[in-house]
């Protein structure tokens, strides 16, 4: 089914016009899911395996039918970090990176019809202790007890 605002508009008014009663709930959901999922459906996306903070570059191979159109590269708690607050679970989008040294660096992500990847500054390589994250909660930036405690990790839908 598409999911342009007239098809579903057509498809939402056939709840008037004969879907038989206790069938409108699951109907309903269902279109709400095509929106949701940009007319995919569940299950067609894709999410990395955590990879190591100690890169200057990372990708990964989505596997996707066709280029993602929504994406995200997010920085993971992987273990209690006493600094930040986060604690195992945690994820905070990887936007910017701070350097106590040089001032705030973007993160620069990207995406292609087989791999999603992102780019960081040298100074995250070359001496990620530097570094500075919004703590959980907010606040100031701080630097984390320790960049081991995180991973980058990658989400994609077409």
């Amino acid at each position: 089914m598409a999911c342009d605002p007239q098809t579903l508009t057509t498809a939402a008014a056939c709840i008037e016009c004969g879907i038989p009663p206790g069938m409108q709930l699951p109907v309903l959901i269902s279109l709400f899911c095509q929106i949701a999922t940009n007319g995919v459906g569940p299950g067609t996306g894709f999410t990395s395996v955590l990879l190591p903070m100690n890169a200057q570059f990372w990708t990964a191979n989505h596997g996707l039918s066709a280029t993602p159109s929504v994406w995200e590269c997010v920085i993971v708690c992987v273990a209690p970090d006493a600094a930040t607050l986060y604690v195992a679970g945690d994820e905070t989008k990887a936007v910017a990176w701070t350097n106590a040294d040089v001032g705030s660096q973007e993160f620069i992500p990207g995406v292609n019809a087989t791999s999603i990847f992102a780019s960081a500054p040298e100074s995250l390589f070359t001496n990620p202790a530097s570094g500075l994250v919004v703590p959980k909660g907010g606040g100031l930036p701080v630097t984390p007890t320790s960049f081991v405690n995180f991973r980058l990790k990658f989400y994609a839908r077409i």
